[in-house]
């Protein structure tokens, strides 16, 4: 994950914050805001499922 991708990450779903409280503390529109978590999320996905993390 790029380091936008990682700050987006730990603002939203670690730290708890809105898409707009995000967006105002990295100074970036509450649009790209939307599309890194998004893009941060399939990137993380794609990585846990090559470590199987989720399997039996």
């Amino acid at each position: 994950l790029s380091k936008d991708e990682k700050e987006i990450l730990v603002l939203r779903i670690v730290e708890g914050y809105s898409i707009n409280e995000t967006s105002k503390m990295l100074n970036k529109p509450e649009g790209t805001v939307k599309s890194n978590q998004y893009r941060a999320l399939q990137k993380l996905k794609k990585i846990l499922g090559k470590c199987n993390y989720f399997s039996d």
